[in-house]
C-alpha cells in the first residue's frame, strides 16, 4: 500500500511528454522517478538517515561480469579512460575488460553501427565515498543534479556520483554506508578499493515478463517484496537482487538519473553468482542473464 501510495503522489508530479528520472533524493522514496523538483529534497551537505529498512543479505546474488557493446570507435577511448586515466586494472586481449573489485566489466565491438550506452553501477566501501569524490572527481566531469554532484537515497542509506564514459554510458558510483571495505585511513582513493559492479540497468520492454524469466531462470526475486506492485509501471524501476547486487529493469525511453537521458535497448551479457538456481535467460534485444 505505502508503494502504491508513494507511486501514485509521484505520478500526479510527473510531466509524461518528458522522460522520466531514474531517482531522486526524497526523504521517504527510494530511487523513485520524478519530473518535477522534490519538496523534501535532501540539500548538499545534510547528513543521511541512519535506519535502514533495507538491511544487506550476509551472502546472496552477486554480478561477476558485464559484457557491454560499444562501436569500434569507442573502444580504444574505453580502454584508455579506464584503465589510464582512471587506474582500473587492464585484463588485454582482444576485448576491452578491465577488473572492478570482485567483477569484470568488458566492452566487445557492437554488431550495428549504432552507439549503445548503457547505466551501470560500482560500489564503493561505504567509509571511503568523499575520498572516491574527490578522487574521480579530478579525473572527469562529474554530472549534477539540481547543482549538486551527490545524490542522496535516504531509503538505501547510500549516496552516489555520476559521471560519462566515452561511449555515452552513465556511470554510477554508490556507496551503502553500512557496506564497508578494508581500513584506509585518509588515504587517497584509488580504483582498486571499488568491491565490484553493484547494478546494471536492463532495458525491457515487458518488465514482469522479464523479472518473471529471471525468476524462473536464475532464481533472483525483486526486492523489496512490496515493490513487486512497480513491474506493470512503465514510469518506475524495478529492482532484482539484493542490496548492492542489483538487476535494474526499466522501460525503453524513461530517463536515466541525472540526465534524463531515455534508456534504450543495446545487448548486454550479465554472469551472476549466489543465485537461488542455475539457468540463463535471454529476454528480447539481446539482454542475457546467466549464472557463471
Amino acid at each position: 500500500m505505502l508503494v502504491r501510495l508513494r507511486q501514485s503522489i509521484v505520478a500526479a508530479l510527473l510531466d509524461t511528454s518528458a522522460p522520466l528520472l531514474e531517482g531522486l533524493v526524497v526523504a521517504g522514496a527510494s530511487r523513485q522517478p520524478s519530473g518535477a523538483a522534490p519538496t523534501g529534497a535532501v540539500a548538499s551537505g545534510q547528513g543521511l538517515a541512519t535506519a535502514d529498512p533495507y538491511p544487506p543479505n550476509v551472502t546472496g546474488m552477486e554480478i561477476l561480469e558485464v559484457h557491454l557493446e560499444a562501436s569500434a570507435a569507442r573502444i580504444n577511448e574505453l580502454r584508455s579512460f579506464y584503465a589510464e586515466a582512471l587506474g582500473f586494472v587492464d585484463i588485454g586481449g582482444s576485448e576491452t575488460s578491465m577488473v572492478v573489485g570482485a567483477s569484470r566489466l568488458t566492452w566487445r565491438v557492437a554488431a550495428s553501427e549504432r552507439e549503445p550506452f548503457y547505466h551501470f553501477a560500482l560500489l564503493v566501501p561505504g567509509q571511503r565515498f568523499a575520498a572516491a569524490l574527490a578522487w574521480v572527481g579530478q579525473r572527469v566531469d562529474l554530472l549534477e543534479l539540481d547543482g549538486d554532484p551527490v545524490v542522496r537515497f535516504e531509503d538505501w542509506n547510500a549516496q552516489a556520483l555520476y559521471f560519462h564514459d566515452p561511449a555515452g554510458s552513465i556511470v554510477e558510483l554508490i556507496a551503502h554506508l553500512d557496506i564497508v571495505g578494508p581500513a584506509c585511513g585518509s588515504a587517497p582513493f584509488d580504483a582498486s578499493e571499488l568491491l565490484g559492479v553493484s547494478e546494471i540497468g536492463l532495458v525491457v520492454q515487458d518488465k514482469r515478463h522479464a523479472a518473471t524469466a529471471l525468476r524462473a531462470a536464475v532464481g533472483v526475486e525483486v526486492w523489496p517484496a512490496a515493490d513487486d506492485l512497480a513491474l506493470d509501471d512503465t514510469h518506475d524501476l524495478s529492482f532484482l537482487g539484493r542490496k548492492a547486487h542489483t538487476l535494474i529493469l526499466t522501460s525503453p525511453g524513461r530517463g536515466w538519473l541525472p540526465t534524463a537521458r531515455p534508456a534504450e535497448v543495446h545487448p548486454v551479457d550479465v554472469v551472476l553468482a549466489g543465485t537461488g538456481a542455475a539457468g540463463r535467460v535471454s529476454l528480447p534485444g539481446a539482454v542475457v542473464v546467466h549464472t557463471g
